[in-house]
């Protein structure tokens, strides 16, 4: 007979933390006797955020335009500085 492997995912799973959640679930699973299993991965849902610092460089996408146009018109000055010389 051959072996199967399921990906289950679990919603509305509520906790402090993540490990407090995670030790919930396997408790739940070992329960149930659904035979062998693991635990991947626990994470929080989208919606919620952290709280802390934003990532400035994500933030503002196009700053590589912006210094292509500083570098662009830096060295516009310095030709035509060049040239009046």
């Amino acid at each position: 007979m051959p072996n199967f492997r399921a990906t289950v995912r679990f919603l509305d799973l509520v906790g402090p933390d993540v490990l407090a959640v995670r030790k919930a679930l396997e408790d739940r699973l070992q329960q149930s006797g659904a035979g062998k299993w693991r635990v991947v991965d626990v994470a929080p849902e989208k919606g919620a955020r952290r709280q802390g610092a934003t990532v400035r460089w994500r933030t503002d996408r196009d700053i590589a335009a912006k210094l292509m146009l500083t570098g662009a018109a830096m060295w516009a000055l310095w030709f035509f500085w060049t040239l009046v010389d």
